[in-house]
C-alpha cells in the first residue's frame, strides 16, 4: 500500500505541475517521463513495472536537473496438493527486482567550455544488498564538443558516499569519499532519432578495490512533438560487492556449525523499453 502510494503521488506530481505551467513555448523548464508495463495473468501471473522522470530548469547561465526512476518486477507462482482427497492450492508472491533513486543537480558556467556542478543523489536496491545509499559532491565539467549532430561532455569531481546494507551482512555501514569521472555521448540519428551513451566511474579513496561503474546506452524515437519510443540498456558494476553472512539455525553453543558467506553478482543489467512523454 505504501509502495503504491508513493507511485501515485510521483506520477501526479509529474503530470500536476505542467498543467499549472500551461503551454508556453518559452519556458525555462522541461520535463520528460518514461512508463514501462508488463502485466501477464492466467496460468502465469507476473507483473513489471519501470518508471522515470527527468526535471530541468534552465537559466541564462545555470541548470538545475531533478531525476527519479522506479523498478520492480513480481510474479505469482502457485503449488497445487492432495491433502486427504481435497485440492489444496497454496500461492505465492515474489518480488524478484526492486530499486529506486533520486538525483539532483546544479550547474553553473564559468566559460563557453566549462562548468562547476554539484549534486545529491540517493538510491535503493535491496537485491544488491543495498538497502539505503547517499550520495554527494561536486566537481568540474568539461563540454569537448557540441555541434548540431553530436555533443560529448565531461566531469572529474570528488564525492562522499554513506551507505547501508540490508541486514544480515558484513560491513553493514560504510561511509567513504570517492573520485568521480563521467563523460556523456549525444548524437542525432536521421531525422527524428537521437543515440545517448554515458559511464560514470566512482573509485572508493578508501578502498581502491571498490571501484563502480554505471553505463548507458539507449535509442530514442520520436513520435511526435510529444511522446516517443526509448530502449535502453544498463549496466551497473560494483567492484566489491555487498557480502551476506549466512548463520545455521541448528548451530548451538554446544555443537557450532560455522558461518557460510554469499557474495552479491558485481554486474547488473538491466535492458529496457518504455514510452517517453515530453512536456
Amino acid at each position: 500500500m505504501k509502495k503504491t502510494l508513493i507511485c501515485a503521488v510521483l506520477l501526479l506530481a509529474v503530470f500536476f505541475v505542467p498543467v499549472l505551467a500551461g503551454d508556453d513555448a518559452a519556458r525555462p523548464w522541461t520535463n520528460s517521463t518514461e512508463f514501462g508495463l508488463i502485466n501477464a495473468s492466467g496460468n502465469s501471473e507476473a507483473s513489471s513495472f519501470a518508471f522515470g522522470n527527468k526535471f530541468a530548469y534552465k537559466w541564462s547561465n545555470a541548470e538545475f536537473n531533478f531525476d527519479m526512476g522506479a523498478l520492480r518486477n513480481s510474479s505469482k507462482t502457485s503449488s497445487r496438493s492432495n491433502l486427504g482427497g481435497a485440492l489444496v492450492v497454496d500461492v505465492t508472491d515474489e518480488t524478484t527486482a526492486e530499486n529506486y533513486f533520486l538525483d539532483t543537480k546544479y550547474k553553473r558556467t564559468i566559460s563557453e567550455q566549462l562548468y562547476w556542478y554539484a549534486g545529491l543523489g540517493w538510491d535503493r536496491d535491496r537485491f544488491a544488498g543495498i538497502d539505503s545509499r547517499f550520495r554527494g559532491g561536486g566537481g568540474l565539467g568539461y563540454v569537448v564538443f557540441k555541434t548540431d549532430l553530436h555533443s560529448l561532455v565531461t566531469e572529474l569531481g570528488f564525492d562522499y558516499t554513506d551507505e547501508k546494507h540490508v541486514a544480515g551482512t558484513r560491513d553493514d555501514h560504510l561511509k567513504f569519499g570517492g573520485l568521480r569521472g563521467f563523460a556523456a555521448y549525444k548524437r542525432k540519428v536521421g531525422a527524428a532519432s537521437q543515440f545517448d551513451a554515458s559511464l560514470e566511474l566512482l573509485e572508493n579513496l578508501k578502498d581502491t578495490g571498490d571501484m563502480r561503474a554505471i553505463g548507458v546506452v539507449s535509442l530514442t524515437a520520436t513520435m511526435t512533438s510529444h511522446m516517443a519510443l526509448k530502449a535502453s540498456f544498463t549496466m551497473k558494476y560494483d567492484g566489491d560487492p555487498v557480502v551476506e553472512i549466512l548463520s545455521d539455525p541448528a548451530s548451538t553453543p554446544e555443537l557450532p556449525i560455522p558461518d557460510v558467506l554469499y557474495e552479491f553478482d558485481n554486474l547488473d543489467t538491466i535492458l529496457s523499453a518504455s514510452l517517453v512523454v515530453n512536456f
